[in-house]
């Protein structure tokens, strides 16, 4: 029976007493649940704050750096990867012996593994599919932190519409306007009888202002695809055709010498006194290159090393010797079509010029 209906049977004297005495019923009850709630709420927050404790994300593989191998289709592909918290933040090939331009394209999958922190969902590479699975399988014997070590199904080459997508940005454009100068030019086969060419053009009245660098190399005579075989590189398809292997074309790492030696006005480079040709397939190692100051896209390392490097000294000599006996001379201008837009074509324009040289033109 509640309070209230009890106090009905009394008389009005003792109202004021018993209403009393409710409202330090109801204020003592309300003081207990207040305290009640307190402490269940203080109960809760440190159960749910051990469960936290016991639960709460590890990370998915065990923190150190490892060493892990997968069989690729010549060799073991070793690699080293670096785990912090759980998660892998470096991976960097140690050692292998598949065919380079192979494996460079295989390599393309680090950053990915290192993106998804873990082999999971990743495809080969298509034309490296082999190495491709040799990089995953040991990136799948990576030490995990609960202990598993799920078997490595081997997967199949990726969709090229899929998520090899890439992009190729470069420009051949001559520079507009006009460039002359002092000419100089140097070729040599190399490598496999590859066939390099160095064109080099510095300012008439200060020999050391590099004002034009142009490299190409035109595949061997024998090359094994019949469609590059005396083929200059520069221009040609074989730079799509190595961006779709690569991710790189041929003619990236050109342009981005090119670029070095105009804004440096530089045409020799010391030796690496470090240089390693082990590390070739290591492209954050900087002692894989045989010359210090270089800049190398992946994907011609040899064609600059071993041919445009070599031909740029013999140049560089030359002019120390005195001024060139042939002046270069190009005069570019873009094409407008009756509206004043850009046809998308360049042309050169000679002009004549009196001088006692021979006149390049080119």
């Amino acid at each position: 029976m509640r309070l209230s209906a009890i106090v009905e049977f009394f008389p009005r004297s003792m109202l004021a007493a018993s209403s009393l005495v409710e409202e330090r019923y109801m204020m003592k009850t309300e003081l207990h649940f207040k305290k009640s709630l307190l402490v269940s709420a203080v109960a809760f927050a440190t159960f749910a704050l051990a469960g936290c404790a016991n639960t709460a994300p590890q990370g998915k593989y065990i923190d150190g750096v490892h060493h892990v191998s997968g069989k690729g289709k010549k060799s073991d592909i070793t690699l080293e990867v670096k785990v912090e918290q759980g998660n892998i933040t470096q991976v960097k090939t140690l050692s292998h012996k598949e065919t380079e331009s192979l494996y460079l394209n295989a390599e393309r999958l680090l950053p990915e593994i290192v993106s998804r922190n873990g082999h999971e969902g990743i495809d080969a590479i298509s034309g490296a599919t082999y190495s491709s699975n040799g990089i995953l399988k040991a990136i799948n014997d990576l030490p995990r932190v609960d202990g598993s070590k799920p078997e490595y199904q081997t997967v199949g080459a990726r969709s090229q519409t899929g998520d090899d997508d890439f992009k190729l940005k470069w420009s051949i454009q001559p520079r507009l306007g006009l460039v002359k100068g002092d000419y100089y030019f140097e070729e040599a086969r190399f490598r496999q009888g590859h066939m390099g060419s160095m064109l080099v053009v510095v300012d008439s009245n200060n020999l050391q202002d590099v004002i034009l660098a142009e490299f190409n190399e035109s595949g061997r005579p024998n090359y094994y695809t019949r469609l590059y075989q005396n083929v200059p590189k520069r221009m040609s398809e074989y730079n799509f055709s190595m961006g779709k292997k690569k991710g790189t074309a041929w003619v990236q790492s050109a342009l981005t010498m090119e670029k070095l030696m105009m804004e440096k006005d530089q045409l020799t480079f010391e030796l690496n006194p470090h240089y390693d040709p082990k590390l070739g397939n290591q492209l954050s190692e900087p002692n894989r290159l045989k010359y210090q100051g270089i800049d190398i896209v992946a994907g011609a390392s040899n064609s600059i090393q071993q041919s445009m490097i070599p031909l740029t000294a013999k140049i560089h000599s030359r002019i120390q010797a005195g001024a060139s006996d042939a002046l270069f001379y190009q005069q570019a201008e873009k094409l407008l079509d009756d509206k004043g837009r850009w046809t998308g074509v360049t042309a050169l324009f000679p002009k004549s010029i009196q001088r006692a040289k021979l006149l390049i033109i080119v």
